[in-house]
């Protein structure tokens, strides 16, 4: 299981960040990312974790998502959760990170034979 230390040591370039933000996102890394990455999890959940802090630090959290609805007086929007592997792609191919985490999410799929 991937910790703040463990994180911090393999990207040097997040320790200013703090370790509870760290943490929670790891969190979230191992609901989105279960057993069926088997010996590629943690390194899977380091990648996830990275992407996900540059997309977050850069202010850029919706950067790919689509609008589905919209309304003006209630000032309301909302987006279309990624539906399709090139959604996926285009996401996670935003940074270095999210590329890096996309080889370990091709190699599992691959491996369970989905076919999109």
């Amino acid at each position: 299981m991937i910790t703040s230390t463990n994180f911090k040591i393999k990207f040097p370039e997040f320790t200013s960040t703090a370790d509870a933000k760290i943490n929670l996102l790891i969190d979230e890394a191992y609901l989105s990312i279960g057993a069926k990455y088997g010996k590629f999890q943690d390194t899977a959940v380091l990648y996830f974790v990275a992407h996900n802090l540059v997309i977050e630090t850069s202010g850029l959290n919706a950067m790919s998502a689509t609008v589905s609805s919209q309304s003006v007086d209630g000032v309301s929007v909302s987006y279309a959760m990624p539906t399709t592997i090139n959604e996926i792609n285009a996401y996670y191919g935003s940074t270095g990170y999210g590329q890096k985490y996309l080889y370990y999410f091709n190699i599992v799929r691959v491996g369970q034979a989905s076919i999109v």
